[in-house]
């Protein structure tokens, strides 16, 4: 909650998308926690400046929705932190922004005037130059990222889903899975994209005219960094992962939370086949053992590399034998 609240707040209020949150190092961070933190006492500020332009059940109102806002954005933290995520909370946020907005213009241009001071004889004393220009630079500051940055964020995101789409199509339609045979399994063995990891089953059984032969496809392993596939008996693979330390992909706390950290000796149960974590390190596997319940014969268990910008059949390694797997980024650049 303490990265991902700023860093959501920071678009729901400055149009920054918060997913840089996601995809940057911890300088990110921390300059999203400042700007997150920033927007939302600014906010504030400019809610009470303007108070005498808003009618009393006004404030109380618009009091409630930026509440609500802000509240609704500790539930919003679990999942990867996106602006996806933020429809509900932009209810509140627009009344809020559109107020701050209206009444800012009007102090800027003298319409309405400054509450006076307790104590103070006169009930509206004159703001002077220097304040109608401060009104002005506070008005420019919410046209700036209210219907400038935000809305210009918002228009470009239909086009960036788009082109993810199409490279999703060109993963499917490029993917080498014609000699997989039917009923088998398709095995990715380095899957750090989320175009591999969460989308690319779904996107090869809808785009591939000739639908796969194999049942499923499942990922091996999501390490950002090379590794050694070996063959250690008819049915067990070993995988390695190379160069530590241990990095992290942004999608593995997805599916197993860092309070719930891999150790050596753990071991997880599918369909047919059984892993074992051998070595592990800051809550991640670096060796894994696969037991299939079955011999691997390369007629029905596919094995799957990205590579060369798609996904390509690795030969199945003989008895003993090791490969090196090289990471390369994916469609997604992860």
């Amino acid at each position: 909650m303490f990265w991902g609240v700023p860093a959501l707040a920071t678009e729901l209020l400055l149009g920054v998308p918060s997913i840089v949150l996601s995809i940057g190092g911890r300088s990110t961070q921390v300059l999203l926690v400042g700007a997150g933190s920033c927007a939302v006492v600014g906010t504030v500020l400019l809610l009470r400046a303007v108070n005498t332009a808003l009618s009393v059940s006004n404030r109380r109102l618009l009091a409630w929705l930026a509440i609500g806002s802000v509240v609704s954005l500790l539930a919003l933290v679990g999942a990867p932190v996106s602006g996806r995520v933020l429809p509900l909370p932009f209810l509140g946020a627009a009344a809020v922004a559109g107020h701050v907005l209206w009444g800012s213009w009007a102090m800027a241009r003298g319409k309405v005037g400054l509450v006076a001071p307790r104590g103070s004889h006169s009930k509206r004393p004159q703001q002077g130059s220097m304040g109608h220009k401060r009104w002005w630079m506070a008005f420019g500051v919410v046209v700036l990222f209210q219907l400038g940055l935000s809305p210009l964020m918002r228009l470009s995101m239909p086009s960036q889903f788009r082109k993810a789409g199409e490279r999703q199509k060109q993963l499917a339609l490029a993917a080498d899975i014609g000699s997989c045979s039917h009923g088998g399994s398709l095995y990715v063995v380095n899957g750090p994209d989320p175009t591999l990891t969460l989308y690319g089953w779904a996107a090869i059984l809808f785009y591939r005219h000739e639908k796969p032969g194999a049942d499923r496809l499942r990922i091996l392993s999501m390490a950002p960094q090379p590794q050694r596939l070996s063959r250690a008996a008819s049915n067990v693979l070993e995988l390695e992962v190379l160069d530590p330390p241990r990095q992290s992909n942004l999608f593995e706390p997805l599916f197993r939370s860092p309070s719930h950290p891999l150790q050596r000796g753990q071991s997880v149960q599918l369909d047919e086949l059984a892993v074992q974590v051998d070595a592990a390190s800051a809550g991640l596997f670096t060796r894994a053992r696969f037991e299939f319940e079955n011999d691997l014969d390369h007629s029905r268990s596919c094995l799957m590399v990205w590579k060369n910008g798609r996904l390509e059949k690795l030969p199945m390694p003989h008895l003993g034998e090791n490969v090196r797997i090289e990471h390369e980024p994916g469609p997604m650049g992860l």
